[in-house]
């Protein structure tokens, strides 16, 4: 400890200069763009009585620093410590996994809210406490210090459990250190953050720390179905360890008949003999690996499939997951977040039935963020060739880099199979153009920002919503077709 003598009296942990108060020790992470060092000064002339970081100590600060090579690790569990351990006080269930997260805690929550009416949940869509209030999501899994503040929150509210998504950011970067699992699920892992993790190997090290921080007793939920997943099943240990799998030996398995409306979803626990089915209105195999997980967590939580089951069809829709515009013009009109390879090809292959169901096209419009893993876009440009019957290539969250540039690496990819894509830069241009040139019977997918309300670019985010710009092109199209109907 560098600076002032003596021990200051730390009343709470902050990772922003912003918010220090009389009594916080300020968390000076490292960051990508900046080092929280800078901040110190401002931190502790807004009242912070000690900061912590990495060495060595910013000079003329005047209160204590405390020097650490794991600072974000430190900051979480002296955050937790300070808490009260709320982790420890509440049921929690982490769920990670490259593509599904949001769906499968949502049809978790939905399955507790019978017996943990005050519960809180913690992910892409929204920070949501015990009383039903929600904060809007500044990333998939808030930072160590917001998140033991509303664990907090959420125990003296009553709460009794927490369902939370678990990034892999999240969990490289220590954000979860201090809590405690009673049910860790691992869904699946393909490309995704590569600019962060470097390779498949290292983001997938990163995924499987969710499994050291279960509770005695605590349960690891793992689709062996995925082949990350069985490499994670080999090194638990087999007490544990509860296994699912579609169409697959397993703990809990699953067998999947698609319908008109969504999809029958049979389950069996091979240990108890127990079976039950599903009825929902989710689309697609991935939703019935989300409906899986979640009945196999629920399960391996103890809970009765007399009420797991009926919860988990009560679901109709989870925000900006495959959610349809409703229209007149006999188009099939899906919003969907898929914006990785994998999450692209598994939307492609599910609306596919449902073209040819209706004799109509997919036609897939996306376009990949910028500052980001680069090279999954020649990926995703490959897969919409080999998927789509047309493609409208556009913007989506270009960030610093030049949306052009962009582009052009996923047409490389695309236009490696021999095939053409339309490009329009300006999004809700292209929305309108792909809803203009669509027919009757055609699935158009908007992929890649779900349920998001903005498009980020130079340091700028302005309000752009896919749903709002679909049903905008839609209203106008269908104007103009009442327009030319006879009288």
């Amino acid at each position: 400890m560098g600076g002032s003598a003596g021990d200051p009296d730390v009343g709470s942990v902050t990772h922003d200069s912003r918010r220090a108060r009389a009594g916080a020790l300020f968390a000076a992470f490292p960051g990508l763009a900046h080092d929280g060092r800078e901040f110190a000064a401002d931190a502790v002339a807004r009242g912070a009585v000690a900061v912590l970081g990495l060495p060595p100590a910013p000079g003329g600060l005047g209160v204590p620093y405390v020097g650490t090579d794991e600072p974000r690790r430190l900051a979480a569990l002296l955050s937790a410590r300070l808490a009260g351990d709320p982790a420890g006080r509440l049921l929690m269930v982490g769920v990670t996994g490259t593509s599904g997260k949001t769906t499968t805690v949502t049809l978790v929550d939905r399955v507790l809210a019978e017996r943990h009416p005050k519960r809180g949940l913690f992910g892409t869509l929204a920070y949501r406490g015990a009383g039903g209030d929600a904060l809007s999501a500044a990333r998939t899994t808030p930072e160590a210090t917001e998140l033991q503040a509303m664990l907090a929150a959420l125990v003296a509210d009553g709460g009794t459990a927490a369902t939370l998504e678990c990034s892999s950011h999240a969990l490289a970067l220590e954000r979860l250190a201090g809590c405690a699992f009673d049910a860790a699920v691992f869904l699946n892992l393909s490309r995704d953050h590569l600019d962060f993790h470097h390779d498949l190997a290292h983001y997938f090290e990163a995924k499987a720390r969710l499994f050291s921080m279960l509770k005695p007793g605590g349960r690891a939920v793992v689709n062996v179905a995925d082949p990350w997943g069985r490499q994670l099943a080999d090194r638990l240990s087999a007490t544990a360890l509860v296994t699912f799998a579609l169409d697959g030996p397993a703990d809990v398995t699953g067998k999947v008949e698609p319908s008109a409306s969504g999809l029958t979803l049979f389950v069996e626990r091979k240990e108890t003999s127990e079976a039950f089915e599903v009825v929902s209105t989710l689309l697609g195999r991935p939703n019935a690996e989300n409906l899986l997980a979640a009945a196999a967590t629920c399960l391996a939580l103890g809970l009765p499939a007399a009420s797991i089951a009926p919860s988990l069809g009560a679901l109709e829709r989870v925000p900006g997951r495959l959610e349809a515009v409703p229209n007149a013009l006999g188009l099939t009109v899906l919003v969907d977040y898929a914006h990785k390879p994998g999450a692209l090809e598994g939307v492609l292959k599910t609306v596919r039935p449902l073209a040819q169901a209706r004799g109509g096209r997919v036609v897939v419009l996306f376009g990949c963020g910028g500052d980001r893993d680069r090279g999954k876009r020649p990926d995703m440009g490959r897969i919409a060739a080999l998927l789509a019957d047309e493609t409208v290539l556009t913007s989506d969250n270009p960030r610093s880099e030049d949306p052009h540039a962009i582009l052009a690496e996923i047409r490389e990819g695309y236009e490696s199979t021999g095939k053409g894509a339309t490009t329009i830069v300006d999004r809700g241009e292209a929305i309108g153009f792909a809803l203009r040139h669509a027919r009757p019977g055609d699935v158009v997918v908007l992929a890649g920002k779900g349920h998001e309300t903005y498009q980020e670019s130079h340091g700028v985010k302005r309000p752009f919503d896919d749903r709002k710009a679909a049903r905008e092109a839609l209203a106008l199209l269908e104007a103009e077709a009442g327009a030319g109907s006879p009288a």
